[in-house]
């Protein structure tokens, strides 16, 4: 299933989605977060599926091509 084009991401997801973009992994979001890694993953199978994208990367583009997330909010760590 796609994701739809009017279907925004929540803050919380967000937040998520902005650490993976930053290459952290599930468990280091969670302490980030302080939520579990369970609801981490949570978040980003929701995050896909609200996208329709199969993977991180893949993710991350269409975020960033939504206005999901800006590529200004990175770190830019290691560029």
């Amino acid at each position: 299933m796609r994701g739809g084009a009017g279907v925004s991401l929540t803050p919380r997801e967000r937040d998520v989605l902005r650490w993976s973009a930053e290459g952290k992994t599930v468990e280091e979001t969670a302490v980030i977060l302080e939520i579990s890694p369970h609801t981490v993953g949570e978040h980003l199978k929701n995050i896909r599926r609200k996208l329709g994208t199969q993977n991180g990367a893949h993710t991350v583009a269409v975020a960033i091509r939504r206005g999901e997330l800006s590529v200004e909010s990175l770190s830019h760590v290691g560029l």
